[in-house]
């Protein structure tokens, strides 16, 4: 797995939204964001470590992100709508 599948893994999960939406928003956020380590292969050990520890704040995770998306909302309203 690489890191973009083991938070889409574990997005999916808290959010309960299918693996396919999740993806979509990780194409937008690698748009905007393009460097990082999305892309960096783990091995199986190291991919259910991430996940487990990921699982633990998942639901900060998901309301930083839920934050990012209504303070974007607010600031670019003409882009949105």
């Amino acid at each position: 797995m690489t890191f973009q599948d083991v938070f889409i893994q574990v997005l999916s999960e808290e959010s309960g939204k299918p693996k396919n939406e999740i993806s979509d928003l990780f194409i937008v956020i690698r748009s905007t964001q393009p460097m990082g380590k999305w892309d960096n292969v783990l091995s199986q050990e190291e991919s259910e470590k991430l996940i487990n520890s990921l699982r633990k704040v998942s639901p900060g995770i998901l309301m930083w992100l839920y934050e990012g998306v209504a303070a974007f909302e607010r600031n670019f309203p003409t882009i949105v709508n």
